[in-house]
């Protein structure tokens, strides 16, 4: 998404709307196709020429201003974006995911791992002897569903990359280190994306409360100022369902980011979110 399509994009929204990146890198992080990722100096263009047109980003979400987030906390980020936003200035959410504090790999990382390697059909022929999968399964696009639980493809994943010693402990992601330095600007904020980034309607109520609770008292636990935004992994509509958004209000959260890049929200969204304000964001290119 070049930058005269997001003034464009800004000039006739007429709610909030946000930006979601993943990677800002010249390398893709991974080196994969997969990744999504903006290069450095797109993403210098981008979030220095919208606020020409609006005036300051923000991070309230009473107002009526584009706002910028970050996905999952990779630790590139600390190099490449972060230098950018601290020198204009521009504010800015980062969601973390916790178990990624541990040097665990997320699982949608693990299924690049096996694209990197190769070994995707491999897999994809012992995930057919536990699992249900249609003729044309696509492990990457097909296993981010409802209809099949994030936390048991995780299960596998894990098996097979012990099996061919090709997992391992990373630095792919920000440690709890980089993240209190994150928190001592006061134009950043930290936020939960869960603790392992499954696609929470796939999981048990218990699963989802577990998932979104712990991920947000791991980020506690350590000190750091933590907000009640909630931006939800994968961020499709049919991610969330009526569990999600009981177990956010039980837990007093007050907005959900979703990853649509739509203007309006679908009705049956509105209505199961209640109080909660619920935004779309766009994955810029």
């Amino acid at each position: 998404m070049h930058s005269k399509h997001l003034i464009d994009l800004f000039k006739t929204f007429y709610r909030q709307c946000g930006l979601c990146y993943h990677s800002v890198s010249n390398i893709s992080d991974l080196d994969d196709q997969y990744l999504h990722n903006v290069s450095v100096d797109k993403f210098k263009k981008q979030i220095t020429t919208i606020p020409k047109i609006w005036g300051d980003l923000s991070l309230n979400f009473n107002l009526i201003k584009p706002f910028i987030t970050f996905d999952d906390g990779y630790k590139s980020l600390l190099q490449t974006a972060v230098p950018i936003l601290k020198k204009h200035k521009i504010p800015a959410f980062f969601f973390i995911n916790s178990k990624t504090l541990n040097g665990d790999i997320l699982w949608r990382d693990k299924i690049r791992l096996l694209y990197n390697h190769n070994l995707e059909n491999e897999f994809l022929e012992e995930l057919r002897k536990n699992m249900t999968l249609c003729a044309n399964f696509s492990l990457y696009k097909d296993s981010k569903s409802p209809h099949i639980s994030s936390k048991s493809v995780e299960s596998e994943l894990n098996q097979f990359i012990y099996r061919k010693g090709i997992g391992h402990k990373n630095d792919l992601y920000m440690n709890k280190d980089d993240l209190k330095e994150l928190a001592e600007v006061k134009f950043f904020h930290l936020g939960n994306h869960t603790k392992s980034h499954y696609f929470l309607s796939s999981l048990s109520y218990e699963e989802q409360l577990t998932e979104i609770e712990s991920g947000f008292q791991d980020l506690v636990d350590l000190d750091l100022p933590i907000s009640k935004v909630f931006a939800a992994p994968f961020g499709n509509y049919d991610s969330v369902n009526e569990d999600t958004f009981k177990i956010l209000r039980s837990n007093s959260y007050e907005v959900l980011l979703l990853t649509n890049g739509r203007q309006n929200l679908k009705l049956d969204v509105r209505k199961s979110a209640g109080k909660i304000k619920v935004y779309n964001r766009y994955l810029p290119k």
